[in-house]
């Protein structure tokens, strides 16, 4: 065994004691924030997160982008529920269930999405961010969610 591969081994068994060690049932963030996008009329995108029990989405943690120019985009969200007391972030406005968000896209072809959320009185995810294209409704998963199923490649 060459001596990288030897001080790779303590590395393994610590990331999978880490991975033990997280919460049990945690969903991946795609499961307990499930995204879908239809259009309306006028070309309005419609925007809806299907929220897992015992979780909630941040409302001030929504953003949208034009993919190709970075500009901010106005993404409108109804108001959600008050959180007395966030253990992450203090009093927040969160989305239990379902959230709803609209956007005219004006001249994107593509949008890029990013939003936060938590399972209750546990975790916060890393904010996930999405690319959605405007003509097909196509939802490019680019990451950004918590995968405690991977494993670290070898070397």
């Amino acid at each position: 065994m060459d001596r990288r591969a030897f001080l790779m081994f303590p590395a393994a068994l610590l990331f999978a004691a880490a991975a033990r060690a997280q919460p049990a049932g945690l969903l991946p963030a795609e499961e307990a924030f499930r995204l879908s996008v239809r259009r309306e009329a006028g070309g309005v995108l419609v925007f809806r997160w299907d929220i897992a029990q015992g979780h909630y989405l941040y409302r001030e943690r929504f953003e949208a982008r034009d993919a190709g120019t970075g500009a901010p985009l106005a993404l409108d969200t109804g108001p959600g529920v008050m959180e007395e007391e966030d253990a992450n972030f203090g009093p927040s406005e969160v989305y239990y269930g379902e959230a709803v968000a609209r956007l005219t896209p004006g001249e994107a072809a593509r949008v890029t999405l990013v939003w936060q959320g938590c399972r209750k009185n546990e975790i916060c995810y890393p904010p996930v961010t999405v690319t959605v294209d405007t003509r097909s409704l196509a939802i490019d998963e680019a990451g950004g969610g918590l995968d405690l199923d991977a494993a670290p490649e070898p070397r």
